[in-house]
Parts: C-alpha cells; sequence; structure tokens
C-alpha cells in the first residue's frame, strides 16, 4: 500500500471518506438538496433571506427583503453574503442559478463537513502524525462538533470548517512565518465573517490572543515589529475591510448597544466537560445527580477522550517532575500556544468576569464585547484545541509502545461512538412545504396581480431583532408569508433580524397596533400602492383584539381553507380608521347624557371605582402628557403606592402607564404588581416583562403598557414596581398610572385632549 504515502492519494482519500459518511448520517441532503431543514422559524428565515436577497436585491451590500421600508445591511440581515452575493453576481452576469439557492446553502454544509476533516488532517499531517491516524482522529473530531446541531437553523454558524482552517495556517505560519500563510489566515477571516459575521469575532479573537502568547513565549521585544507586522495582515486588514464595508455602507445608527442574552447565552462548563447526548451521562443524570440543564449556546462539549487525557495532562503538568508539558515534534510550542489560546477564550466564552455574582456591572464597560450576546460560541476554539493537542500528546506518548492500540483504539471508538450519539441527537430529515415544494406557488394564485402591491403585511405581525421587543411569528406566517415574498418580489413589513433598528421598530410596531396617531411609517412609504396584508385566521382569532382594526376598510381578495386570508390593505385606511375613532369618541364625550362626570373625568357606571394619578405636580425631562411626570433611577426600585380600590375578588382588572422608550434597553424593564391584605401580608404578585405588555405607541417615543391581573381580596392594597438593572444609574421616565375595572370605560376632556382609558385624543375644533 505504497500508493497511500502520496499525500494527493491521501487528500482524495479524505475527501471520499467524509463525502461517504457525510452521505449516511444526511442522506437527504444529497438526494433532494432543494428541500429544507426546517419549515419554521430561524431555519426557514435563514433560507429566505439568502434567496431575496440574491434574487431581488438591487445592491451586493443592501437587503430589503424584510422591515420595509427600511430593510437593513446583508449582513446583520443574515444573507450569508459569500453565498448571497455570490449567487446574485452569477445570475446577474452569466446564468440565473437563484432557482437553486436552497440546494446550494445544504450543499455548502455538506461541503463544510468534508473541509472540516480534511483542515484537521492536514493539521495532524503537520504535527508528524500518521495518515491513517490523522484521518481517524479528523472524521470523529468533525462528527462530534458543536456546530453540527446548528444544521437544525442556524446554517451560517454550522461551517466547522472555519476555526481547523485558521489553526492550519497559524501553524504553517508559526513554522514559517511568510506573508503567504498571514494572507491566507486573513482569507480566512474574510470569507467565514462573510457567511456569519460571529466569525468575525471569533476567529479574530483566537489569533490575537495567539499572538499575545506567542510573544510571551519568548519575550523577545525586538520580534514585536514583525509580530505587529503579520498581525495587521492577519486581523486588522480584515478589520479595515469591515470597518469600510459594514460601517459605512450603513444606514442604520441607532442599533442596540448590549443586546439581551449575554447572561443567558454563555457556556456552562456543564456544556464542556458532559453532554446528555451522551448515554452515561444521561444514566448518571437519572441515577445519580442532576446535572444543570444547558441549552445549545451553553454548550461545546470536548468529548470523554480530551476531559480524561486532558485531566491527566493536568496532572502530569503540575507535577514536581513534570512541570511542562513537551511534545515529541517540532510544533510543542504551537501546541502550548494554541492551548493557552483557546483556554482564555473558554473562560470568555464561560461569560467570566461578568457572571460572577455581583460582577455584573462590569459589562457595563466592556465597550464592544457588549455586542456578542451568545459568547458561549467562544468555546468552539476550545472544543478543537484541546481535542488536536490530546490526540497528538496520546499518539506520541504511545507512539514506541507495543501495547499502544490497546489504549488507541479504545480512544477512537469512544469518539466515534461519543460522535455518533451527538450527530444524531438532532432530527435533521429534511421537508418540504405546499408553496416551495407541492405546485402551489402563490404566483399562480387567480386574480392578483402582484405589481399592485408594495409589501406584504401579515397578520399576526412579527418583529424580531431590535432587542427591544420580541414579537415572535405564530402559526405558519412566517412560512407563507417568506415564502410568497421569495416567489413575488415582494418585500414583508415584518422583521426578523439582528440588531435592527430602534427607532424603525418603534415605527412598525405603530403602524399595525391600534390606531392611535397616524403612523410615521407611512411617510416613508415610496408611493401610495396598497399593502397586500396575509392573515392567519387561526391565529388571528387567537389575538382578534389586537388586530381587528386591520380589517377596517381592508378587501378580501383571496381565501383558501380556514385559515389563508390576503386582503388589499389600502393606505388610507390607517388616517380613516384614527379619524373614525377620534369622531366617535368625541361624539360619546360631548352627547351622551348617561356620563357620570367627576372633574375631568366620567363613566356610565356611579359604583364603579378606579385609581389615576397624573403625576402633575413631578418635574421630569420628558412629560408625556399634563404637566409633569415621574422620574426616577432606573436601576434602582420605583415603587407606586395604589390604595384599594372596592374591588372584586378575582375579578378582571387593567393597570395601564405611560413610560418613555424611545432609548435603547428601555423596554426591558420588568413590572411588578404586589397586593397585600389589610395587616400588611403579601398576597399575590404578577410580574411580566415590560415589552410584553405594551400594545400602544405614540410618536413621541412613548408607550402605553397594560398589565392586566385578578385581585386576590375585596380589601387589599398594592404596590407597582417598575426596575431596569442593567441601566445604572440612567433615569426612567413615567406617566398617566390608570387602575380601573377591565370593562370599565373612563372618559375625559381637557384642554388640549380627549381622553379615554388612559388614551389622548387630540381634536381640532
Amino acid at each position: 500500500m505504497a500508493f497511500l504515502s502520496r499525500k494527493p492519494v491521501q487528500y482524495l482519500l479524505v475527501i471520499i471518506v467524509m463525502l461517504g459518511v457525510s452521505f449516511l448520517r444526511f442522506p437527504d441532503f444529497f438526494q433532494h438538496p432543494g428541500h429544507i431543514v426546517e419549515p419554521y422559524g430561524d431555519g426557514f428565515k435563514a433560507y429566505t433571506v439568502i434567496d431575496y436577497h440574491a434574487e431581488y436585491d438591487s445592491t451586493y451590500t443592501h437587503f430589503q427583503g424584510m422591515n420595509y421600508p427600511y430593510g437593513d445591511h446583508a449582513i446583520p440581515s443574515a444573507t450569508q453574503p459569500l453565498i448571497s452575493n455570490t449567487i446574485k453576481f452569477i445570475s446577474d452576469n452569466f446564468i440565473d442559478i437563484t432557482d437553486y439557492t436552497i440546494a446550494i446553502v445544504n450543499l455548502s454544509m455538506m461541503l463544510s463537513l468534508v473541509l472540516c476533516g480534511l483542515f484537521l488532517f492536514l493539521i495532524f499531517q503537520k504535527l508528524n502524525l500518521p495518515w491513517w491516524y490523522a484521518l481517524a482522529v479528523a472524521l470523529g473530531l468533525t462528527f462530534l462538533s458543536p456546530q453540527i446541531h446548528r444544521i437544525h437553523a442556524h446554517y451560517g454558524l454550522s461551517h466547522p470548517e472555519a476555526i481547523p482552517a485558521l489553526f492550519y495556517f497559524l501553524l504553517r505560519y508559526d513554522e514559517k512565518p511568510k506573508l503567504r500563510y498571514s494572507f491566507a489566515v486573513a482569507l480566512v477571516v474574510l470569507v467565514f465573517s462573510l457567511i456569519h459575521f460571529y466569525y468575525f469575532a471569533i476567529l479574530i479573537f483566537a489569533i490575537s490572543f495567539f499572538f499575545l502568547f506567542k510573544f510571551l513565549r519568548k519575550l523577545n521585544w525586538r520580534d514585536l515589529p514583525r509580530l505587529a507586522a503579520h498581525y495587521g495582515i492577519q486581523a486588522v486588514l480584515p478589520l479595515l475591510f469591515f470597518v469600510w464595508w459594514l460601517f459605512s455602507k450603513d444606514p442604520i445608527e441607532d442599533r442596540t448597544a448590549e443586546p439581551w442574552g449575554f447572561f443567558n447565552f454563555h457556556a456552562l462548563w456543564e456544556g464542556i466537560v458532559l453532554s446528555l447526548d451522551q448515554p452515561y451521562f444521561r444514566w448518571i443524570d437519572r441515577q445519580v445527580i442532576k446535572f444543570r440543564p444547558t441549552y445549545i449556546e451553553n454548550r461545546a462539549y470536548i468529548g470523554l477522550v480530551s476531559l480524561v487525557v486532558g485531566m491527566f495532562m493536568l496532572v502530569r503538568g503540575l507535577s514536581p517532575k513534570r512541570t511542562y508539558l513537551r511534545f515529541d515534534n517540532s510544533h510543542g510550542a504551537f501546541l502550548l500556544t494554541a492551548f493557552w489560546s483557546s483556554f482564555v477564550l473558554l473562560i470568555f466564552a464561560l461569560g467570566v468576569p461578568f457572571t460572577i455574582g455581583g460582577l455584573e456591572f462590569l459589562l457595563d464597560y466592556a465597550g464592544p464585547v457588549r455586542q456578542f450576546r451568545s459568547v458561549g460560541r467562544f468555546a468552539w476554539i476550545f472544543y478543537f484545541v484541546i481535542n488536536i493537542v490530546v490526540f497528538t500528546w496520546l499518539y506520541e506518548q504511545l507512539r514506541e509502545k507495543s501495547w499502544r492500540y490497546y489504549l488507541l483504539i479504545p480512544a477512537l471508538l469512544i469518539l466515534y461512538l461519543e460522535a455518533y450519539y451527538s450527530a444524531t441527537s438532532y432530527d435533521l430529515r429534511l421537508d418540504t412545504t405546499e408553496e416551495l415544494h407541492g405546485g402551489k406557488n402563490f404566483k399562480s394564485l387567480p386574480g392578483i396581480n402582484y405589481e399592485d402591491f408594495q409589501a406584504i403585511l401579515t397578520v399576526p405581525y412579527y418583529n424580531i431583532g431590535s432587542d427591544q421587543f420580541w414579537w415572535e411569528p405564530e402559526g405558519f406566517i412566517l412560512q407563507k408569508s417568506l415564502t410568497l415574498s421569495i416567489q413575488t418580489g415582494l418585500p414583508v413589513t415584518s422583521a426578523m433580524l439582528t440588531r435592527s433598528s430602534r427607532s424603525q421598530t418603534l415605527k412598525q410596531m405603530q403602524f399595525v397596533t391600534e390606531p392611535y396617531r397616524v403612523p410615521t411609517l407611512l411617510a416613508d412609504l415610496p408611493d401610495d400602492r396598497p399593502l397586500l396584508m396575509m392573515l392567519d385566521q387561526l391565529e388571528y382569532e387567537k389575538e382578534k383584539e389586537r388586530y381587528a382594526h386591520l380589517l377596517d376598510g381592508a378587501a378580501l381578495i383571496y381565501s383558501e381553507g380556514d385559515r389563508l386570508r390576503l386582503y388589499r390593505q389600502p393606505l388610507r385606511a390607517f388616517a380613516e380608521r384614527l379619524d373614525q375613532k377620534t369622531r366617535r369618541l368625541n361624539r360619546i364625550i360631548r352627547q351622551d347624557t348617561t356620563l357620570i362626570w367627576q372633574e375631568n373625568l366620567a363613566t356610565q357606571d356611579r359604583t364603579a371605582d378606579y385609581y389615576y394619578e397624573p403625576f402633575a405636580d413631578s418635574q421630569a425631562a420628558e412629560i408625556y402628557f399634563g404637566g409633569g411626570a415621574y422620574q426616577g433611577t432606573a436601576s434602582e426600585l420605583n415603587t407606586f403606592a395604589i390604595p384599594n380600590l372596592g374591588q372584586e375578588a378575582e375579578g378582571d382588572y387593567a393597570l395601564s402607564m405611560w413610560v418613555y422608550i424611545a432609548d435603547d434597553r428601555r423596554s426591558r424593564a420588568y413590572v411588578q404588581l404586589d397586593e397585600y391584605d389589610a395587616e400588611g401580608n403579601h398576597l399575590r404578585q404578577h410580574r411580566q416583562d415590560m415589552h410584553r405588555l405594551i400594545d400602544l405607541f405614540d410618536s413621541n417615543g412613548w408607550a402605553m403598557l397594560e398589565l392586566p391581573f385578578k385581585p386576590a381580596s375585596a380589601e387589599s392594597t398594592f404596590t407597582l414596581t417598575i426596575q431596569n438593572q442593567r441601566l445604572r444609574g440612567q433615569r426612567i421616565l413615567l406617566d398617566e398610572l390608570l387602575v380601573r375595572p377591565a370593562g370599565l370605560d373612563i372618559y375625559g376632556r381637557f384642554d388640549e385632549a380627549l381622553w379615554w382609558n388612559n388614551r389622548h385624543y387630540f381634536v381640532e375644533e
């Protein structure tokens, strides 16, 4: 078998083996590459944004398919610019391949597995390991990789070859510091950052710590200029490109400075050293000790072999007789440098020091680090490096032993067993959808000329990405609306993006919720064509109170079964609805003789009681209505006493209040209503995130929250508490507190406005 000593033959063998195992695990991806992994949620969205950008967007930089009329930059839109723009370029200049976008995305994930195995094989070869061992370990590590699980929905993150490719070229650079290797590293950073921008942070951090420990390894100041030059090529050069392409081309200036999730999406040590995908850990979890639950962002399981051998290496390294771990090959210094770099990144992935109790405030001073809400992904570096180090060290220690195979073969079998259980722990069979694969293309619907419309409005509406609100898509509305979008070219006003504009999000929310002001988004639309409103009847019935007004003035143009409805939504209807509502309110307040007035407020029920606090005598930087508003410190407990209302026990009540949310993270406070009996004993608590309670938006940055609740007792009193712990030292602005029975309408008349249930309507005489 001398021919196997030839490197081209070995490379071909690696490719064949990786393709073969990939086919065994993912046969659908090869047999039906045009089908989809996930027909709903993030996975379906991931396909369609790539498809829309490749086929319909007019530039390589901007994505227009969601958040209409604004769109977003191609990178935060997760369009995988390397793939979508390549498809776009070929389709615009040579042959149209946009019909194969989904297949290209799926096959790119299969190619990534082959490349991961190939780069791991190249690393092990450079470390002077025999080709059969290098191939065996590369195969197992590829399919044990935590990124395999990302094929479930996060396709851009499912490219495990990014990290082995980086360390292969760092190894070549460490061996011979030539410019071509530094440019190769820069190319790796550029390529994978254009697949998913998280790779930019992960790879740049890895490069930075690698250079730091490389310098500390020798501590030779004369090497510093040369190291700086190579670091400039590897890290600074890609950074400059993205500063130009992302920031100079990005029209959005009000993305959140601190996305939600840092304290939830960091790695956990349980997710590093154990995995419930493995049967023995499941048995321990059920029979011996219960492990802390982990989720996909908390996990980067290194494998049992690396855990056991790594601990053994640590003990030997700390023993007096062996104070320094040595490797037999000439790249031992590289392996130690890579290990310490990955170890520091593991500490960061664990959220240290920010996740240590009492040190959470340090995140306020972490600058750009606050943008990395899913820091658990940085543990992927440690997964690859610790396994490269362990399997290299293990073979070197056993190389000359006659009984070496008695340990090497079990180690490989354990690796394969764990890789099998890990890679099969998710159901990754491909699915189909009616409109994409069942012959029910939306373009074939009778009587609809899509050119008559400018965009798609969805009911229920969904909007995710601003980190101020999380309106999840319900039912089939995301799948159907995005399918309609990629088949017709119509963008959707809904959004499922990343770090999207706060102000644009508020405009979108105001556009679809209760008529209260003429929506400011209307002025930003490019023309007067109507919107095509898609409605899921089943989900609409569940949220009818929120969306019923959108049917006023809308014309039904198509219905299918008991769920799908398409409406013509004229733009003038938005102002007409508000005008009709205001006229009706004006008529009631001025003409209804059944109203019982007490000063400026009135009800039709003389016995009903309510509580109204306008904060008229309080000073604040921003006032919503009247002469004053409440201003406090956001991170402190802002508490308001609410007297007994003479309420009915277990009756339905509503607490409403206006809050200023125009600034970043204002809507991420919590609202808590505590109930006490006459002796001060705590009876009941109602607690909710503020953003889940807001359903009414003004045009000036204020919004109204409404908290429904049921009192436990007719004699009780209440306290309302609002706090936003992440806004340390910053102000919170509140106004117009109202507590009323849910079925009671309260009317008011003031010099500047008509008033109804804490809403203020301005009417010209």
